[in-house]
């Protein structure tokens, strides 16, 4: 179901989709679903090669050891690869980013933490291979947030302060490797979220154009 609908949203965009993706940290989801949580790992890079053989074949078919298939149809389907981004940043979790995903998509890493994770990230990468850096970070040009831990309770830093900050924060980040930014300005209202969207838009972007 979900390998559907990711090649609809892909077709439907050109080819514009970036699927973002994890093994998850809550037990208790697992528990729910009624999925073992210890093998959660190896669940995930099976899931993960099977989108890709969907995508791969007009008529696919599967044989892993929790997942099987023959005699399949998937359409509609992009003719290219989805493009798949992993999270985390334990070693294996870099690791497997490294084999297995387009790109490595953090939350709230702080620089060092950031910078120190891409030199291994490109040592694991096999040669050649295109791969993206990118970032989710909660961006705040009225300097009131502080960093904060997540909900499974990992710390997340924050880029916070005026103009100037942000910007040799950002360029930090850029120069630990960086090369794609999705900033998070909370949990506001819509008002609130368009005004802190015009705000980036007018006072930061200009000063990262190429």
């Amino acid at each position: 179901m979900v390998a559907k609908q990711i090649a609809t949203i892909d077709y439907l965009t050109n080819g514009r989709l970036i699927l973002g993706t994890a093994v998850g940290w809550m037990e208790e989801e697992f528990q729910n679903l009624n999925v073992p949580f210890r093998n959660r790992g190896k669940r995930f890079e099976e899931a993960i090669n099977l989108i890709r053989t969907l995508y791969a074949n007009e008529s696919p078919k599967f044989q892993g050891r929790y997942h099987k298939f023959a005699d399949a149809t998937f359409k509609p389907r992009s003719e290219d690869d989805p493009t798949i981004w992993f999270g985390g940043n334990s070693e294996i979790a870099l690791r497997r980013a490294a084999k297995l995903a387009d790109g490595w998509h953090p939350v709230g890493l702080a620089v060092d933490a950031y910078s120190s994770a891409a030199r291994k990230l490109k040592i694991m990468l096999p040669s050649g291979k295109q791969f993206t850096l990118s970032l989710r970070i909660l961006v705040d040009l009225e300097g009131k947030a502080k960093p904060y831990a997540g909900s499974g309770g990992d710390p997340r830093d924050v880029i916070s302060g005026n103009r100037d900050h942000a910007i040799e924060m950002i360029q930090k980040y850029r120069d630990a490797g960086l090369e794609h930014l999705v900033c998070y300005f909370g949990d506001v209202e819509l008002a609130s979220l368009k005004r802190k969207m015009n705000q980036f838009a007018k006072e930061l972007i200009p000063s990262f154009k190429k």
